[in-house]
Parts: C-alpha cells; sequence; structure tokens
C-alpha cells in the first residue's frame, strides 16, 4: 500500500526554522512534497537555491527589491503571502514567519 505525500508550503523558509524544516522534507521525499515557498527577501540567493533545490515555482517574496533579484518571482510585495496561501493546495502550511509578516 502505497501512501500519498504530504504537500507542504514552507513560510519563512530562509530562516532557522524553514531551512531546517526544508532539510526534513528533502530527507524524506517519499513523505514530503513541497509545493511553495515563502520569504521576506532578506536572504535572496538563499531563497533562489532553495527554490533550485526543491523546483518549486510556486513561490512569494514579501519584499519588491529581492524579488526582482530574485527573478520570476509567482507572487511579490506586502500581499504575496497571503495570494500564495490562497492558490496553494497544500495539507501542511508551515508557517516559520516573523514579525508583521506572518
Amino acid at each position: 500500500m502505497t501512501s500519498r505525500r504530504v504537500k507542504v508550503l514552507v513560510l519563512g523558509s530562509t530562516g532557522s526554522i524553514g531551512t531546517q524544516a526544508l532539510e526534513v522534507i528533502t530527507a524524506n521525499p517519499d513523505r514530503f512534497e513541497v509545493v511553495g515557498l515563502a520569504a521576506g527577501g532578506g536572504h535572496p540567493e538563499l531563497f533562489a537555491r532553495q527554490r533550485a533545490e526543491t523546483g518549486v515555482s510556486n513561490v512569494a517574496v514579501t519584499d519588491e527589491g529581492a524579488a526582482e533579484t530574485i527573478g520570476d518571482v509567482a507572487y511579490r510585495g506586502p500581499d504575496a503571502v497571503i495570494r500564495l496561501i490562497e492558490d496553494t493546495q497544500a495539507d501542511v502550511v508551515l508557517n516559520a514567519l516573523v514579525g508583521r509578516s506572518a
């Protein structure tokens, strides 16, 4: 019997909790699937690497400048995370955002 993988949307993927969550998810590809990533934009290089490693195109960055640096960001700006959540079918939304972003 095969079980369905859990679809996970990771908010705050570049922070401590988000990066650790992605480590667990990628170490268990038979159990989990990343369906979206979101970050504030403070670490654009890390975010771009995470997107490449997960193969996810469904991404959000709240900082416009960082979104421009990263390129090809589906959702950008202050309401980017909300729109990402509304448009993404996920079994689990891991909210690791801090402060006002959360």
